[in-house]
């Protein structure tokens, strides 16, 4: 008797198991794999408003891709941006150019409240645009070293801090003859 009272339990406890560990996968998804996006870039972009004249941007490389991970319901966590991208900046008053190596990369972090956190690596360059962090200066510079950008909900940037590197105001690279 007592041996049919085990073999009871035993089959008893085994099948709580199965059903909990099945009804457990089906309650917790499998994390998502992340995804490789190329990020493409228009022809030439033109800056007005950032330095005293206007500035055309041409894409001379770019092998960029941004690797995103996103949670359970598919809103992105992380993303990452890598790859080659270099461009030529021209003042299209006095059509100085310089080229840049722009290539990063950075790591962008999402909050629960949709706000998120840029940090850039390495070599990059920055334009803020009339209004956008009107205290900053300079409007458009280029920084090998680190950098952390705040960015609210509403993808407005609330803060930007330089970590370390070297900056170069290149509105006032470009103005010179």
């Amino acid at each position: 008797m007592t041996n049919a009272r085990n073999r009871i339990r035993l089959t008893f406890t085994i099948l709580i198991m199965l059903t909990a560990i099945a009804f457990s996968k089906v309650a917790v998804a499998e994390p998502q794999r992340p995804s490789r996006q190329f990020l493409p870039l228009p022809p030439f972009i033109t800056l007005s408003g950032v330095c005293s004249f206007d500035v055309r941007i041409d894409p001379l490389g770019n092998k960029e891709y941004a690797t995103v991970w996103v949670d359970h319901a598919g809103t992105p966590t992380t993303i990452i941006t890598t790859g080659l991208l270099k461009v030529r900046l021209t003042n299209l008053q006095n059509s100085k150019s310089i080229d840049l190596n722009i290539s990063g990369p950075s790591t962008q972090v999402f909050n629960r409240d949709g706000s998120s956190t840029l940090t850039t690596y390495g070599p990059w360059l920055w334009f803020l645009g009339p209004g956008v962090l009107p205290n900053f200066s300079p409007r458009m510079f280029f920084i090998s070293g680190q950098l952390v950008v705040q960015v609210d909900s509403n993808f407005d940037f609330t803060s930007m801090r330089i970590i370390g590197g070297q900056v170069v105001d290149m509105c006032a690279a470009l103005a010179d003859s």
